[in-house]
């Protein structure tokens, strides 16, 4: 009979922490992030973990450690839903608004003053709800109107993650991230011999030029080998994910205040190279930077 285990996160590795913090460091020397040692013949204690290991799955499972570029995949598609009334159509209830896919690239390592350290750029785009195909507008289906959906480009940045929570740059979006997720508060639950780490942030934030709050609910769950997880000797953890992320209607859906929320629902990996993404995205990304996906990050 399997047995599942629900631990919650904490991780025993090397040097203390700081603060789960995000900031976008211009400076050349920041964005050498250095190489840490590797941990060989270590492994992991699921049952004795810190919060500093904590930040360490974390980081293995979303890039790679001994500053080795990574290249992730994600995609899937935005629900709509509308809230429980005694007089909702089953129809109405639920709607596929339309598709996404998302790529990001991502160098990181481990600080010797317990930070760990990022660079990452980033391209969503929005897929056509039928066909799957990238689009730039779509049909709202509640307003019967054509809206434009364009891409979101997340520029090379340098941030930097510790165990107390984010220290947003000055130059940062009004932005709260729940105590929830400071430090981050994993779940990790062990069937046969699979691991399965969920993470959750919620925030609430203000962009552009809009006069109310957003909030934000985002859901990870990774699968992996649970010897890869428990070996510290891989600065990386190779693993599948699902992303559940509920939120207010998108601004540009020009629905604020109308009852209901949003759901993307998205399945990724990691990939082994660029040349793996699939070719309609890589030529998307082409479009709007051009060679992007070649620069050096």
């Amino acid at each position: 009979m399997t047995r599942m285990h629900d631990r919650r996160s904490v991780l025993r590795a090397a040097a203390g922490g700081a603060a789960l913090g995000v900031y976008s460091g211009a400076a050349a020397a920041e964005r050498a992030v250095p190489k840490p040692a590797p941990s060989q013949g270590l492994t992991l204690d699921l049952d004795q973990r810190t919060a500093r290991d904590d930040l360490l799955i974390w980081a293995r499972l979303k890039t790679d450690l001994s500053g080795r570029m990574t290249c992730s995949f994600t995609t899937g598609s935005v629900w709509g839903f509308k809230p429980q009334a005694d007089d909702l159509e089953l129809e109405d209830f639920a709607k596929r608004l339309y598709g996404y896919a998302t790529c990001v690239l991502r160098r990181g390592a481990a600080w010797p003053d317990g930070r760990i350290g990022v660079r990452s750029k980033s391209w969503t785009f929005y897929l056509h709800p039928e066909t799957e195909q990238v689009v730039r507008e779509v049909l709202n289906p509640y307003t019967g109107k054509m809206v434009p959906c364009a891409p979101m480009i997340a520029p090379a940045r340098d941030q930097h993650f510790t165990i107390d929570g984010p220290i947003a740059p000055s130059q940062a979006l009004p932005l709260e991230v729940s105590k929830a997720t400071r430090p981050f508060d994993l779940r990790v639950r062990v069937v046969a011999d699979r691991a399965f780490v969920n993470e959750s942030s919620f925030m609430r934030f203000r962009t552009g030029d809009i006069t109310w709050h957003k909030l934000e609910g985002n859901l990870w769950s990774h699968s992996c080998l649970l010897r890869d997880l428990t070996d510290l000797s891989l600065g990386h953890v190779p693993s599948t994910w699902s992303q559940n992320l509920v939120a207010e209607w998108q601004t540009w859906m020009g629905m604020h205040g109308t009852p209901g929320h949003i759901l993307f629902k998205g399945d990724g990996c990691h990939v082994a190279g660029i040349e793996q993404i699939p070719d309609e995205i890589r030529r998307a990304i082409e479009g709007v930077t051009p060679g992007g996906l070649a620069e050096p990050l």
